[in-house]
């Protein structure tokens, strides 16, 4: 939309007058608060740097970066870090797991010792049990106190404001954006950046047929809203 005209060697600017109508005005007739209305409506009809991609990625980051401070606040509220928050609704979601010390530290993506340093304070605290396998010292199995599952109630309710703004969504829109933010994950998993992946997709379970997607270990058809993207019975395909 054009903002500014020159009309018989005089410059002019659109105003919006306090009826919402549009008028061009003389150039030297302009306020500060037009000058501000301008440069807003002009910048709300610039193109988005990047495109339509960059937009979604930065939307992406925008709701990561809320979840995080839901994270950091469940955290600070029960007294736990961020991690250890993260064991303990691993641990609830996956109990009893029986775990070399390193495939938990490449489920959280961090190093063995800060791993180790986690399931220690856990156990300090009473909400973890930990027992050995066996001889080898890194084969552990955990297994949540009942404090530790309380605490992991609790903060898997962490993100409670985006379930709510999720519940505002439509339905058919739920289930389309289940499957584009699948598609996103395989995507993200084949190229190695998420190293542990336990999504239907990725399942040797999983079949594709003329209904959909089937799991053969539940042997019944899944809707979109069915697909897991964390199961615990989740069998990696082997090529």
């Amino acid at each position: 939309m054009k903002y500014l005209k020159i009309e018989d060697n005089r410059g002019f600017f659109l105003k919006e007058t306090e009826a919402k109508n549009i008028e061009w005005k003389p150039v030297d007739e302009i306020t500060k608060e037009d000058l501000l209305y301008l440069l807003n409506k002009a910048i709300g009809e610039l193109p988005l740097k990047g495109g339509l991609d960059q937009n979604i990625i930065a939307a992406f980051e925008r709701i990561a970066q809320g979840l995080k401070t839901l994270s950091w606040n469940a955290a600070k509220a029960s007294k736990l870090n961020p991690t250890q928050i993260q064991l303990l609704t691993f641990l609830l979601k996956h109990e009893p797991t029986d775990y070399y010390v390193s495939d938990l530290a490449k489920e959280f993506n961090i190093s063995n010792s800060s791993i180790s340093d986690t399931i220690s304070a856990l156990v300090k605290k009473g909400l973890v049990n930990k027992v050995r396998e066996g001889a080898d010292n890194r084969h552990i199995k955990l297994e949540l106190t009942s404090a530790g599952r309380s605490q992991a109630l609790n903060a898997d309710n962490y993100a409670g404001a985006l379930i709510s703004a999720i519940n505002q969504i439509d339905i058919r829109d739920k289930e389309k954006l289940v499957s584009l933010m699948g598609d996103i994950i395989l995507a993200l998993h084949d190229a190695k950046i998420f190293p542990v992946q336990r999504m239907c997709l990725t399942c040797h379970f999983h079949m594709t047929n003329a209904d959909g997607h089937f799991c053969k270990l539940l042997e019944k058809h899944l809707n979109i809203g069915d697909l897991r993207l964390d199961c615990a019975e989740h069998l990696p395909i082997t090529i």
